[in-house]
């Protein structure tokens, strides 16, 4: 299984990419999923990361699923992801505005993919020791 999964390339997408791959995660461990077949190709082969065939897919192959779209289009993306995810997944959303509860909530504005710091608050249905446990960067 894949460590960490992104939906969505584009400019946080790829920046949080870089920030991984730059912290040592291997382009192994990363797997993608752009809705823009072009942008998936650029920053999958930029970057020697895999990319999924579909969200469904990512989904499965991956513990950790970084939401990197759009507000608008986060339902459609979230609707995507959730036939294939279960307990076992840790959910990291950047979408500002959007609550994701019980899922993991960072803000982009806030974020410092650079050092993997960042500020995060649980959801609602998140205690604060799950919380701690499930911040992936370091």
């Amino acid at each position: 299984m894949k460590r960490v999964g992104i939906m969505g390339l584009g400019n946080m997408g790829e920046s949080i990419t870089r920030a991984l791959l730059g912290a040592g995660l291997a382009a192994a461990d990363i797997l993608s999923f752009e809705i823009k077949p072009e942008r998936m190709r650029t920053v999958t082969g930029a970057y020697g990361i895999g990319g999924a065939a579909s969200p469904r897919e990512l989904a499965a192959e991956c513990r950790y699923l970084i939401l990197a779209v759009k507000p608008q289009d986060a339902k459609t993306a979230i609707g995507a992801l959730a036939p294939s995810i279960d307990e076992s997944r840790i959910i990291i959303s950047i979408m500002a505005g959007i609550t994701t509860s019980p899922q993991l909530r960072e803000s982009p504005e806030t974020a410092n993919f650079q050092t993997g710091a960042g500020a995060f608050c649980a959801g609602r249905q998140r205690g604060s020791a799950s919380s701690r446990s499930s911040f992936v960067a370091g």
